[in-house]
């Protein structure tokens, strides 16, 4: 007698935040003042095709590089703190580099560009919050 087993599909499912590749102009003003010469242009275009992320209300997925591709994944609940910084040509642009810290073991920092960093950050701490009330996370600092 044979036995099949069936594999059912999880009842969850994820609301996406984000999901694409770093947008070219985020990428190309994250280079600074070495954007007044001509190297940064082509290197931008290769990395804002390398480039992608997703951002979910569990999980924060980054894959980056261009001749090894590095896929770094950190749970939201496990995320300390998010920033972003601006210099002036990238407030122009309305641009900025997006960091975010968190207790993961692999990937305890990771930064990227990205098109409205304020707006993202802003999602990215609620979905934090609720994610850390859904699993009953609480972090204690010590003074």
């Amino acid at each position: 007698m044979q036995t099949t087993a069936t594999v059912q599909p999880a009842t969850t499912t994820e609301s996406i935040i984000y999901k694409g590749r770093i947008p070219f102009t985020a990428i190309l003003l994250s280079y600074g003042w070495r954007i007044l010469t001509v190297f940064p242009i082509p290197l931008a275009f290769i990395r804002s095709l390398q480039n992608h992320l997703e951002i979910t209300d569990e999980r924060i997925e980054y894959t980056h590089g261009i001749f090894t591709q590095v896929n770094e994944t950190i749970e939201l609940f496990r995320v300390k703190d998010s920033n972003f910084r601006q210099t002036f040509l990238q407030r122009l642009f309305n641009v900025g580099i997006v960091t975010i810290q968190s207790s993961d073991k692999s990937a305890p920092v990771i930064s990227f560009p990205f098109r409205n960093p304020k707006s993202l950050v802003n999602d990215l701490r609620k979905a934090v919050n609720a994610q850390r009330d859904k699993r009953g996370y609480r972090i204690v600092e010590n003074s």
